[in-house]
């Protein structure tokens, strides 16, 4: 389904090989750079799993607005 889906885009080759390799020269100021232009203004959700008795909820609702649902509002059997 891959090698078709990249013919039909017009590759001739696996498109991840290049994607690969500019992943070589990458450098953390591309990152935050990316994350600044395209991502900083935005709004994001964060998702976190686990026992909430292992958790500091001081610390976490500094990142924003905590919403705590139970398992079975996520999960349906």
């Amino acid at each position: 389904n891959y090698v078709s889906s990249w013919r039909k885009q017009g590759y001739t080759d696996d498109p991840r090989k290049q994607r690969f390799e500019n992943y070589k020269t990458l450098e953390f100021k591309d990152i935050t750079g990316f994350y600044k232009k395209n991502t900083a203004e935005k709004s994001l959700i964060i998702t976190v799993a686990g026992d909430k008795k292992s958790m500091n909820f001081k610390e976490v609702e500094k990142f924003g607005k905590v919403i705590e649902v139970k398992k079975k509002d996520i999960f349906r059997k």
